[in-house]
C-alpha cells in the first residue's frame, strides 16, 4: 500500500491486502530463523519488490497476471527464500546457521541455487502440463475475455471507478 501510495499518489485497499499477503509469504521460509526486526525489513523489501514486479508484468509487460499470484506467491516466495539466507541467525535459533549480515553464506548460497532449480524445474513441468492439457481443451481464453481483462472475465474481479 505504501508503495502504491508513493507512486500513484494514493494508497489502495487492494494494494494493501496483496502487501499483507506478500509479507506472509515472504517471511514464510524464514520463521524461526530471523528476528523479529529482521521478519520487519524482509517484508517491507518482499512487499516493495513484489509491488515492483507486479506493475512491470502488468504494465510493461502487458501480461494480466491474476490476482497477481506470479507476483506475490512465486517472486514473494524466492525472495523470502534468499533474504532468510541473509538475516537467519543462530541467536534466533542455534541448531541454524547464521546468514550473509552475521557472516556466513551458506544458507544465502544454498538458498540461492535452491531457488533457481526450482525456476527451471517449474519451467519445465508446467510447459509439459500445458502441452498435455492442449490435447483436451483451450487452453487460452477467448480474446474478448483477454481483452476484457482475466480478473473481471474469469473472476468477476472489478475495478471500481469513481
Amino acid at each position: 500500500m505504501l508503495a502504491d501510495w508513493i507512486l500513484d499518489k494514493k494508497p489502495s485497499a487492494v494494494g494493501a491486502a496483496i502487501g499483507a499477503v506478500v509479507g506472509l509469504v515472504v517471511i514464510t521460509p524464514a520463521a524461526g530463523f530471523v528476528s523479529i526486526g529482521s521478519a520487519i525489513v524482509m517484508g517491507f523489501i518482499g512487499g516493495a519488490a513484489c509491488n515492483g514486479i507486479a506493475r512491470l508484468v502488468k504494465e510493461k509487460l502487458g501480461l494480466d497476471d491474476t490476482l497477481d499470484v506470479f507476483a506475490c506467491h512465486g517472486c514473494g516466495g524466492l525472495i523470502g527464500a534468499i533474504l532468510t539466507g541473509v538475516f537467519a541467525s543462530k541467536a534466533v535459533n542455534p541448531d541454524g546457521v547464521n546468514g550473509l549480515l552475521f557472516g556466513e553464506s551458506e544458507m544465502f548460497l544454498g538458498n540461492l541455487v535452491g531457488g533457481l532449480i526450482v525456476i527451471a524445474y517449474s519451467m519445465i513441468v508446467t510447459a509439459l502440463i500445458i502441452k498435455m492439457v492442449s490435447f483436451v481443451t483451450a487452453i487460452r481464453v477467448s480474446e474478448d475475455e483477454e481483452d476484457f481483462g482475466l480478473d473481471q472475465s474469469q473472476h468477476g474481479e472489478k475495478v471500481l471507478s469513481i
